[in-house]
């Protein structure tokens, strides 16, 4: 017994050790400290003098899994282990009893963000770039007549899931009695932002655009979508951020100036990844061979995926889409003026005084909730049904009508004779600006009648 949980505390300490060389030299000390503090906890038991300095957040984490330790004066080193395991879920829920205090919830906040939404970005983008990679290479080897019928119709898929989506969830809230007036006005703005981006797509080289454009982009789009909900279906966050009119604004702000950034810096530091780079090898190699059915066999061959760029882009994606599911509750949670809702009373076990604003007495609390896995614990139709028709419509139609909209002007400015760094601007400067209009109506497509609780949204 004593020869396993040395080993395994040489392990934990191992890999404690890689995530402290992550940390800058000011963090060092105390994440030291802390370290110790746990791993001589796991070996002795909760008689011990902590190491981490009072009135730090990591302090305050050691003193809880201490008392904890300590309700079970007899246990084994295995039963520490289960009860420490218990310990983190409890922090990665951002439990009300466990993580108090600003700088500990802030750290558990982020901490569980991280680790849901940026492992299943990043896992999703990534396979977004190899699909897109794939699809477009084979419809390069079917020839330019022979691919077009197929691109069009994975084009006009892609361009028409989400909207049909919206309208099967707008019709499942009306039946069910779940629909307000903020639900139903939200899912007709993205319907109108659906159709307003396939018009555009159809009015400027359809054969084009809507076929060798979104063929494989399009395909590449559903595939991150449709993957990211169905992960995040057995993974939801909670938070308590609500939903308010100046919150849901600025986070809208902060979002479209993100997703404008994000598509220049992965232009900028990762353009071999995905159907975009197949295109333009593709294109560029035409343009030394006189055959087209010759340069795209010869393009299909030569042109090989470049993982680099694609773990960066799925990199790059996640740390914008951490940014907003931390932004986005802050933000709300901020502009919030009214007293705790009852839902967030029942997890918390605390209720906050009338008339004093949320914001003032908890702060933003982010929390993994109960995996949806196991027995007893997998995924109901109900939850099933909103994930898709409510979050996953919306985020297609979004995210769609984002990226038809900009294939669509990145056609157009093609032949002008701005410069492709201008071109590049340009393009992202409207995806923002899309992506700033389109955003409320995702984010306010998930508010419900007061008696019913809230799903996770994103």
């Amino acid at each position: 017994m004593i020869k396993h949980a040395t080993s395994i505390c040489r392990q934990l300490d191992a890999l404690a050790g890689d995530l402290l060389a992550t940390l800058k030299a000011d963090e060092l000390p105390d994440a030291e400290r802390m370290q110790d503090s746990v791993t001589t906890l796991l070996e002795k038991g909760g008689d011990i003098t902590l190491s981490t300095c009072p009135g730090t957040a990591e302090h305050q984490l050691a003193l809880h899994l201490r008392h904890e330790l300590r309700q079970h004066p007899g246990a084994t080193f295995y039963d520490r282990g289960r009860v420490m395991v218990d310990f983190i879920g409890a922090v990665m829920s951002n439990d009300y009893t466990i993580v108090t205090g600003t700088g500990a919830r802030r750290i558990a906040n982020v901490i569980t963000v991280a680790t849901r939404t940026g492992t299943i970005v990043a896992f999703t983008t990534l396979l977004r770039q190899m699909v897109g990679f794939a699809v477009e290479k084979n419809f390069l080897l079917l020839g330019a007549t022979a691919s077009l019928p197929p691109r069009l119709v994975a084009g006009i898929v892609s361009m028409l899931l989400g909207p049909a989506l919206n309208l099967a969830g707008a019709v499942r809230d009306e039946r069910n009695g779940t629909a307000t007036v903020v639900s139903r006005a939200s899912r007709i703005a993205m319907g109108l932002l659906s159709s307003g981006a396939l018009m555009l797509v159809a009015s400027h080289r359809p054969g084009f655009t809507l076929g060798t454009l979104m063929g494989s982009v399009g395909a590449q789009t559903l595939t991150y979508t449709l993957m990211r909900d169905l992960l995040q279906l057995f993974f939801p966050l909670h938070d308590n951020g609500g939903l308010n009119a100046g919150g849901l604004i600025c986070s809208s702000l902060f979002y479209g100036l993100a997703q404008g950034v994000l598509g220049v810096a992965m232009t900028g530091l990762a353009p071999h990844s995905g159907a975009g780079y197949v295109m333009d090898e593709a294109e560029r190699i035409t343009k030394q061979m006189m055959d087209w059915a010759s340069a795209a066999s010869a393009a299909a061959v030569v042109i090989q995926p470049n993982i680099v760029h694609d773990l960066l882009r799925g990199a790059l994606n996640a740390l914008t889409e951490v940014f907003d599911d931390l932004q986005r509750p802050a933000l709300m949670r901020w502009f919030a003026a009214t007293p705790a809702t009852p839902l967030l009373r029942r997890r918390t076990g605390h209720s906050c005084a009338p008339n004093t604003p949320t914001s003032r007495r908890e702060g933003v609390r982010i929390g993994l909730s109960r995996p949806r896995i196991g027995n007893g614990h997998w995924p109901t139709a109900g939850q099933a049904a909103e994930q898709f028709l409510t979050t996953n419509a919306m985020r297609t139609s979004f995210f769609t009508a984002v990226t038809s909209i900009a294939l669509t002007a990145a056609s157009v400015l093609g032949t002008t004779r701005l410069t492709n760094t201008d071109q590049l601007l340009v393009v992202n400067t409207l995806i923002a600006a899309v992506v700033m209009v389109g955003y409320p109506a995702f984010i306010a497509a998930h508010d419900k009648p007061e008696a019913t609780p809230v799903a996770a949204k994103v």
